[in-house]
């Protein structure tokens, strides 16, 4: 949860100067169908796993050459649309928020 916390924390500052409307997720992590419910819950916002056997390289190819992605998007699948928990989470993620000063700064001590 706290991985997918601060993962929403980033797209939260991203989504700053642009709608970030979904999330499309590769690798290992596409895989784990309660893994993702539980980031589509966090987020807020509906994910996308994309199931391909080298997604860095099909990524790298998409920064690259855009329009290829209207190709590849076969491999996506359905997206994974927030559930009745994304309410709970949203409360919690707030008191993620309240303490990511103190988390943050806690990290650098040993």
């Amino acid at each position: 949860e706290g991985v997918h916390f601060e993962t929403r924390r980033c797209i939260d500052i991203l989504a700053e100067t642009g709608d970030i409307s979904r999330v499309m997720v590769a690798g290992h992590l596409a895989a784990h169908r309660s893994t993702l419910q539980m980031l589509a819950d966090i987020l807020g916002r509906p994910v996308v796993p994309y199931r391909h056997v080298s997604p860095a390289a099909i990524g790298a190819a998409f920064l690259a050459a855009p329009h290829l992605l209207q190709a590849q998007r076969h491999h996506s699948e359905a997206p994974i649309m927030p559930s009745e928990a994304s309410r709970s989470y949203e409360r919690h993620y707030k008191d993620y928020c309240r303490l990511f000063p103190t988390i943050a700064g806690a990290g650098g001590m040993s």
